[in-house]
């Protein structure tokens, strides 16, 4: 339980709002491998809500598009954590 909880506390410090896990075993036949699933949450800032409440759909799509690079670029430094495990 500890690797998990140096796990969350890791992306979390890397900025994602909440992190869980899930045994996801048998939930689909190609990944049968793959038993374990993490979930990353990442906060869209307000100042991006309020773009769609005032019709700015295209600096709301800039902005939530960075949300999701960031998102992803803490998925990756995850990703090399849990490989460095073995």
């Amino acid at each position: 339980m500890s690797e998990m909880n140096d796990l969350k506390e890791y992306l979390i410090s890397l900025g994602a709002s909440k992190v869980g896990f899930a045994d996801v075993d048998g939930l689909a036949s190609e990944f049968v491998d793959l038993p374990n699933g993490i979930s990353l949450v990442l906060k869209i800032p307000k100042e991006t809500i309020q773009l769609v409440k005032d019709e700015e759909y295209e600096k709301y799509w800039k902005s939530f598009h960075r949300q999701i690079g960031e998102l992803t670029k803490i998925s990756h430094k995850g990703e090399r954590y849990i490989k460095k495990l073995g």
